[in-house]
């Protein structure tokens, strides 16, 4: 059953999919919630979801008026026919998707908004955390091979997380959302239906906006680890300056591999002029050239290579960084378990005590009934007296 919503005319639409992840899912719709956009809608799809996840989106959709749910048994593949569901019910001019255990950062949706005014579908960058290692996406699918790559191999470089496009171009695709091929995956398989759909515009925004923790990573954690990892990241991306260390971290990166690929060019430049030198016997001035630019080439490698080993640097240190947060995450979470023992220990001490006071007032009672009853026979015993006092007398 979907819950209407107050709002008629919300500038985004948010469709969370959700299966077996429970309790993880609350963290990614606190960072919906979180977005200093608040124009949205949210459908939170129950494809098969077990107990706790189905509680818990009915509870947030029962608490804001923005939140639908969309409650059903388990679909083909990854319930993608419920997701067409959703659009077809979708109220929002823009659509963009959260995995439920993946984070926003607070200014996704903004970010979103601006590149959607201009382009047809958009994607953001996004860091993934695989055992406290970042990786960090660079491709872009404004790169006319990339998106051929996609459409031609079993390629992907946009997770659903980051994703988002105009609601109008999604009712022009010949289909929507449907259950995806085996041998497909199933956010590729949509992508493609976005690629081949003529005239389309792409545009990326050069900016990390998600935070992704990849299940296949975390095959060997309890859901209550994984719970943990998700309140730890959830502090984190609250954090301008956890934000503003990887955009930084990002754009170092990508200026070190621009400056790899000019050395390479300028090589291959050399090895072409050397080649052509000793083919013609040309020693006069363009040898001089090519020796000046080989010099060149010399010095920016070095210079690439100083500023590697100071960005490796820069990369131990966080990882240092990182290494105290998570032990600090680690201290916490020891101490919530801690007082969740002394919690559970208070409790069975109150219902001690209020099994004592149960039995104290029936205790009183029953020596009420017994003053009671020896009143009376006390009261029947000086009747008798007088009585006795009277026939004497």
């Amino acid at each position: 059953m979907l819950k209407k919503s107050a709002q008629e005319n919300p500038t985004f639409t948010v469709l969370v999919p959700t299966y077996n992840h429970g309790r993880l899912l609350m963290y990614a719709l606190n960072s919906i919630l979180q977005q200093t956009v608040q124009s949205f809608e949210v459908f939170v799809i129950c494809d098969g979801a077990v107990d706790e996840g189905r509680k818990l989106a009915w509870q947030y959709a029962v608490k804001d008026h923005r939140i639908h749910v969309i409650d059903r048994p388990k679909g083909a593949r990854h319930g993608e026919a419920y997701r067409h569901e959703a659009l077809l019910a979708a109220k929002g001019k823009y659509v963009c998707y959260l995995g439920d255990d993946d984070l926003w950062f607070p200014d996704h949706l903004h970010l979103m908004g601006q590149a959607l005014a201009t382009s047809d579908f958009v994607h953001s960058r996004y860091v993934a955390v695989n055992n406290y290692n970042m990786d960090i996406l660079r491709g872009s699918l404004e790169n006319i091979e990339i998106r051929n790559r996609m459409l031609n191999d079993r390629f992907n470089i946009v997770s659903p997380t980051i994703a988002g496009h105009r609601l109008e171009v999604y009712r022009r695709l010949p289909e929507g959302w449907s259950p995806s091929p085996l041998d497909i995956w199933t956010d590729l398989n949509m992508w493609r239906k976005f690629i081949r759909l003529e005239g389309i515009t792409f545009s990326t925004i050069p900016v990390v906006t998600a935070l992704l923790l990849p299940s296949p990573f975390r095959a060997n954690l309890t859901l209550q680890e994984r719970e943990q990892e998700m309140v730890y990241w959830s502090v984190k991306i609250k954090s301008s300056t956890f934000g503003d260390t990887l955009q930084e971290l990002f754009d170092q990166t990508t200026t070190l591999l621009f400056r790899r690929n000019d050395i390479e060019i300028m090589k291959s430049d050399i090895e072409y002029a050397e080649h052509e030198v000793s083919n013609n016997n040309i020693l006069s001035e363009k040898y001089r050239y090519v020796k000046i630019r080989k010099n060149e080439v010399e010095l920016r490698d070095l210079s690439f290579e100083m500023e590697t080993a100071r960005l490796n640097s820069e990369i131990a240190k966080r990882d240092v960084i990182i290494e105290n947060y998570q032990a600090t995450a680690e201290r916490l979470s020891d101490e919530v378990s801690q007082r969740d023992s002394i919690i559970e220990h208070y409790k069975k001490d109150n219902e001690n005590l209020l099994n004592w006071i149960e039995i104290a007032k029936n205790e009183t009672l029953k020596r009420d009934n017994t003053v009671a009853y020896l009143q009376r026979e006390i009261e029947t015993l000086n009747d008798y007296i007088n009585q006795i006092q009277r026939e004497k007398g």
